[in-house]
């Protein structure tokens, strides 16, 4: 059973976990090949199979729609949403074209080898539709 102080420490601990995984998801943008080996790194174990190991994981990353993080001049996290052990991180990426927005999901994993750890588990650009 968990002591008061431990459900009191909870979200701010969690808050800490998945804003030190966005620092590091924003700490890679604008590294080409190197932002695709760290975003798979850091991409739960859900996220990369659907996206079919990690050169089709690459190939997601290269498109137009996705280019920016590997290729922006900077990022800025502007948004934190927490919701128990997941949140949403919105960043805002320099490109020379501008900038672009996106929101990027974390969640602490509940299952398998990487249980307990904070991994990236979604990434949508905002203002473009699917």
């Amino acid at each position: 059973m968990n002591s008061a102080r431990e459900t009191l420490n909870a979200p701010a601990e969690a808050e800490a976990a998945a804003r030190r995984i966005l620092d590091q998801l924003a700490a890679a943008v604008g590294a080409g090949e190197k932002t695709v080996a760290a975003y798979y790194q850091l991409a739960s174990d859900r996220m990369r199979n659907s996206l079919g190991g990690r050169e089709h994981f690459g190939r997601a990353f290269r498109n137009d729609r996705y280019s920016p993080i590997l290729n922006g001049l900077s990022v800025e996290l502007t948004s934190l949403e927490l919701a128990g052990e997941s949140a949403r991180g919105t960043f805002t990426v320099t490109t020379p074209a501008g900038p672009a927005t996106f929101v990027l999901a974390v969640a602490k994993t509940r299952f398998g080898e990487r249980q307990g750890e904070w991994c990236l588990s979604g990434v949508a650009r905002e203002g473009v539709d699917l």
